[in-house]
């Protein structure tokens, strides 16, 4: 399967490319504005074939990108007008000293009506009507540059426009909206532009994805000036990050492929993943029948559950008896790829305490997946590979537990986020953040998935997913790239029958049904 990791960028690294293209490679500055103005002008005409097109200008190259776009819906005969958000817009854009800006100078004549003094000019009309005569209304007020407050008329004004009912288009990120973070710089009356669509430019954003940054951009679309990501990948690892993250990237998963492995004409089932399952144990059983039904159902050559309670169905899964007195924990890492403990398990179980000893202690060399009760034993664990699936809850759990003296914000996204990179340095272990987005940390990266909603908040989606995690992770590739596609399989999943049947009827079971029909 082919790389499909795109870069979620921050405005530093932004910046950066940005520069790299220009000084290193040559490329004008304004011709990565002709060419992100154009995509953008793409589109909205061929997205929304409009008649009549309202531009947002503010100031610096989001503006600039905004004027080439209006330029080309104009040559294309929408009728396109314009509201500036500051004074003599073109003054604020930074074009090289020695650029052609005859383009720009005479934009006037694209723009069939121009408001020129700002929202100030507008006082006197209707701006509800005045809205509603376009077919589109373009933000390109702010950009990736914003880093305060939105000044109060703006954020009230573009809760107006949001009302309306005008297909919104972002330019690169919406007004209002922190590049890094995802946070909102609206006032309390106010909001941050909210778009149907943003078209994006070198690669999607991390603001894009977390926070309100994901509730205001509708769908996303990147605009990468006809680069391959792995040349934006090239250019990132060329350059140091100060930031929060220091050297980590962020990214997400792309492509709907690799779900599925692919079997040799001679393959027998001790060739395929052999996940061994310690969960489920006696009235939380169905815990342990979904990590090993989920593990199942991706192709694994076996399935053995260890558990006190006996399976209520699904012959194919073999179970152990782990109260019988011939039972020895060296059964759990004999002939077994991956092993998922915790789930469906009393915290402070004496066995799970028991096993737990005996698996970090042995000579076990595949990953190990520890949920739900078995998370606090990650310090047990000093040379093996581990994947911990916290939600919020059991995050919160761990900070105290491990005594972490880290100020976290358990609301904020971004702070979930570092949390798990600054858990997944402490711990050396891979931790995948469990929520709306999940973060996948780990090998000096972060991989966002998105895909999960909130139809997964349901008892048993968490069970599915360490079943899910056990097979993907006992399969060849890249590991972290192997959890973040087990992640993005359970929610594309889940969103596939809650799409079908309604949100509200979705079952861990169902999750598991819909593997076929995704992949």
């Amino acid at each position: 399967m082919a790389d499909t990791l795109s870069p979620l960028l921050n405005t530093k690294q932004c910046r950066v490319i940005e520069d790299f293209l220009i000084d290193q490679l040559g490329i004008p500055a304004l011709v990565l504005m002709e060419n992100a103005g154009r995509s953008a002008a793409d589109m909205v005409f061929y997205g929304y074939k409009p008649k009549r097109v309202l531009f947002l200008l503010g100031k610096g190259n989001n503006a600039g990108d905004g004027l080439v776009a209006a330029r080309y819906l104009k040559m294309r005969g929408v009728r396109v007008d314009a509201i500036h958000f500051f004074e003599n817009t073109l003054s604020t854009i930074p074009f090289p000293p020695d650029s052609d800006l005859s383009l720009f100078s005479n934009y006037y004549r694209f723009i069939d009506f121009n408001y020129e003094q700002g929202l100030s000019q507008l006082k006197q009309e209707n701006i509800e009507d005045l809205l509603d005569g376009y077919d589109v209304i373009v933000d390109a007020v702010f950009g990736i540059g914003q880093n305060r407050l939105l000044p109060s008329e703006f954020g009230d004004f573009f809760a107006l426009v949001n009302k309306s009912n005008v297909r919104r288009v972002a330019l690169d990120i919406s007004s209002g909206i922190d590049t890094d973070t995802g946070i909102s710089y609206s006032n309390d009356s106010g909001e941050p532009f909210k778009a149907h669509l943003t078209v994006t430019f070198f690669s999607s954003k991390t603001g894009l994805v977390i926070n309100k940054g994901k509730r205001y951009s509708g769908q996303i679309t990147v605009c990468n000036y006809g680069f391959d990501v792995a040349i934006i990948k090239n250019i990132l690892s060329k350059i140091s990050n100060d930031s929060l993250l220091n050297d980590w990237n962020i990214y997400t998963l792309d492509g709907d492929d690799g779900f599925a492995m692919e079997r040799d004409k001679d393959v027998h089932k001790y060739k395929l993943p052999c996940v061994h399952i310690v969960g489920g144990f006696h009235g939380m059983q169905g815990a342990g029948e979904l990590n090993s039904y989920a593990a199942l159902e991706l192709g694994s050559g076996i399935v053995r559950l260890f558990s006190d309670a006996p399976l209520s169905r699904r012959e194919e899964i073999i179970y152990r008896d782990i109260s019988e007195s011939s039972f020895g924990p060296s059964e759990i890492v004999e002939r077994s790829t991956a092993i998922v403990l915790g789930s469906g398990i009393q915290m402070y179980d004496k066995m799970l305490s028991k096993i737990v000893k005996y698996v970090a202690t042995s000579n076990f060399d595949g990953p190990i997946v520890l949920d739900a009760a078995a998370i606090r034993h990650i310090n047990d664990f000093d040379h093996q590979t581990v994947i911990i699936t916290p939600h919020i809850g059991e995050l919160k759990q761990l900070v105290k537990e491990l005594d972490i003296d880290i100020e976290v914000d358990f609301s904020n996204q971004y702070s979930l986020m570092c949390l798990g990179i600054e858990l997944s340095i402490r711990l050396r272990c891979i931790v995948v953040v469990k929520g709306n987005p999940t973060f996948i940390c780990g090998a000096g990266k972060v991989i966002v998935d998105s895909n999960g909603g909130p139809e997964l908040a349901t008892p048993g989606a968490g069970d599915v997913l360490a079943g899910m995690i056990g097979n993907f992770a006992s399969r060849q590739g890249d590991l972290l790239s192997n959890v973040a596609k087990a992640v993005r399989l359970h929610g594309l999943s889940a969103r596939h029958y809650s799409t079908k049947y309604g949100i509200n009827v979705l079952k861990a079971g169902d999750i598991i049904e819909s593997f076929k029909e995704i992949m």
